[in-house]
């Protein structure tokens, strides 16, 4: 009743609450989902065919630092 009088409504005067609380609020009264960065970039490339042409160089493992070779090409 409290809620009601102080937006001016007659405190037994609450169908109106009652009608918009009974209804699904998910579709009515919410926002949309937010889309932001669901798409990708318009510049971003594909980058396998990049890779492919690296390793068809056959690349090896840099003899100044054999130690950690097996973690890095």
């Amino acid at each position: 009743m409290f809620f009601l009088s102080t937006l001016g409504y007659h405190p037994t005067n609450d169908s109106l609450v009652l009608s918009v609380m009974g209804k699904d609020i998910s579709t009515t009264l919410a926002p949309p989902k937010d889309q932001r960065g669901r798409h990708a970039p318009a510049n971003k490339l594909d980058q396998k065919p990049l890779h492919e042409h690296i390793e068809s160089f056959h690349p090896t493992v840099s003899h100044y630092r054999r130690e950690h070779a097996p973690w890095r090409r």
